[in-house]
């Protein structure tokens, strides 16, 4: 059973990476499926693995256990997304697992999807795309195929693309995650490097360009910079290309009129999608029930907001557009501070272990940068991407302390 596990393991984890930059379902069995390879070849789990994922369980213990005690009932969409941290130890028992040939294979595997998800993307926001009603004899499937047709700011030839994911906020969230993940390797000079470089390239003019997510393009720039210089041997000139790589961010938003016109618009409660409203709900709903939380899921923004907020602000889903806001509306404040301290744990040990930590590190700096203005952990394929790069972050390290990461080639 052992060995079919480990067998199985690489092209689970390969599912799971190329899975979640093209729908739920796929991703969804890769990651489980590595999870549950990883629970045959890890039980018995020792004392000293269980320790190391402490703060983690502590953290799902609250947040599941408070808003019971405060008779609130989670609802199955909650509890599913809860049940996605359970997959950050699986993957770094898989990273630290599998050999560095496989891994490789699965970054190859993984880059190759991106290049067609943002070659997609493109197609979609050029209007190169079929008609909308090309796809009137899928709707049996439940494919979010109407929301690639999103005309951007100022024009109605140009639309907010969505990739093979077909929603915008998923391709940019994904794809952010894959292209710190890829700054890391290039910056290792892994092998393949070339082609990580190449795919991580793409993936930032995918960002950047085609959905249109601001929060996204910031956190991807961030999150790759942080990659960068903390994977780097030379880190001055990892930090001087950082910033000339901000300088080209800020140059394509200067250059391509709609993206202009999306950022200048966040400083209007309506271009900003009555964001400060929303979040202002999560911060009232989190004062009147700062310890139980309203339950997993259960937060709804309309319900704490006054009677002239704007309407977006009344009608819109349960999130917050600050991850961490929405957690602890849901979860209460303890749960939130607890997942606070584990990825602060996380960093600093990644942080320990650099260069090799650096993967770590960066999908910390993504998190959090992503959770400021968004919830990633909203759509599936999101959080199964989040879930994936913090627990490979922490497997990387693992790999280091068993010895098993080679050194970087020769520049």
């Amino acid at each position: 059973m052992r060995t079919r596990a480990l067998t199985f393991l690489p092209w689970t984890l390969g599912l799971w990476a190329v899975g979640v930059q093209v729908h739920e379902l796929i991703a969804t069995v890769g990651a489980w499926t590595t999870a549950l390879a990883g629970v045959v070849l890890a039980w018995p789990v020792r004392r000293e693995g269980l320790r190391a994922w402490a703060l983690l369980a502590a953290f799902l213990a609250v947040a599941l256990a408070a808003p019971l005690l405060g008779g609130h009932l989670p609802s199955a969409t909650g509890l599913a997304r809860l049940s996605d941290w359970l997959l950050v130890p699986a993957a770094a028992f898989a990273v630290s697992r599998v050999s560095s040939q496989s891994l490789e294979r699965i970054g190859v595997a993984a880059a190759v999807m991106l290049f067609v998800s943002v070659a997609f993307a493109a197609l979609q926001h050029f209007g190169l795309w079929p008609g909308q009603d090309t796809f009137a004899a899928l709707s049996w499937t439940k494919l979010g195929f109407h929301r690639v047709y999103e005309a951007v700011p100022g024009r109605d030839d140009r639309f907010m693309a969505g990739g093979l994911l077909l929603h915008r906020l998923k391709f940019a969230n994904v794809t952010a995650a894959a292209c710190t993940a890829g700054a890391v390797a290039v910056a290792r000079r892994v092998p393949r490097w070339r082609l990580f470089a190449a795919a991580t390239a793409v993936g930032l003019v995918g960002v950047g360009w085609f959905p249109h997510a601001r929060a996204a393009l910031a956190a991807t720039v961030g999150a790759v910079a942080v990659a960068w210089v903390c994977a780097a041997e030379n880190r001055r000139r990892a930090a001087l290309g950082s910033l000339g790589l901000l300088a080209a961010a800020l140059l394509l938003v200067a250059a391509v009129p709609s993206l202009r016109l999306r950022f200048a618009s966040s400083l209007s409660s309506e271009g900003s999608g009555a964001r400060g409203a929303i979040t202002a709900a999560g911060v009232e709903a989190i004062r009147q029930h700062p310890l139980t939380g309203l339950g997993l899921d259960r937060f709804r923004p309309g319900l704490f907001t006054p009677e002239d907020a704007p309407a977006q602000a009344k009608e819109h889903p349960g999130k917050a557009h600050n991850q961490l806001v929405t957690i602890a509306a849901e979860a209460g404040v303890p749960a939130a501070l607890l997942l606070l301290a584990w990825l602060f744990v996380l960093a600093r040990r990644s942080l320990a272990a650099l260069p090799a930590g650096a993967l770590g590190v960066a999908a910390v700096a993504l998190f959090f940068l992503l959770a400021l203005l968004h919830d990633p952990l909203f759509h599936p394929e999101s959080s199964l991407a989040l879930m994936l790069i913090l627990g490979a972050g922490a497997g990387a390290a693992l790999r280091r302390q068993a010895g098993l990461v080679e050194e970087p080639a020769p520049r």
